[in-house]
């Protein structure tokens, strides 16, 4: 079973996203961004950043994720419908944060069935 970790500044939103991640069938955790560095000890599969994480705050956690799991999926999520707002080649692919939408990005990257 994957594990996903969904890391963001909004607890509301943090709780929603695990909610919507939990329909792949992962086991979802979340944390707010300042907790990053000592989740970073447990590896996942696939790690979701909120939007909530701006710019460059989601590039840097990126590179931190990167450098403690090389393996893991980088998805972040653009408050914005059917729009990328913010890029990065530290991220294996963008969304907006329409809950659809979500779910086809994890599962891509996940490579699990719909």
């Amino acid at each position: 079973m994957p594990d996903i970790l969904v890391v963001g500044e909004d607890h509301a939103l943090l709780k929603t996203r695990a909610a919507v991640l939990g329909l792949t069938g992962a086991t979802v955790r979340s944390c707010p961004s300042p907790e990053l560095p000592e989740k970073l000890a447990h590896p996942v599969d696939l790690v979701v950043l909120c939007h909530t994480l701006a710019g460059h705050k989601a590039d840097d956690a990126a590179e931190l994720i990167r450098r403690f799991m090389p393996r893991a999926h980088i998805l972040f999520v653009n408050n914005y419908s059917g729009r990328t707002v913010y890029k990065s080649r530290n991220f294996d692919d963008t969304c907006s944060s329409e809950p659809g939408k979500l779910l086809v990005a994890a599962r891509t990257l996940l490579k699990t069935p719909a």
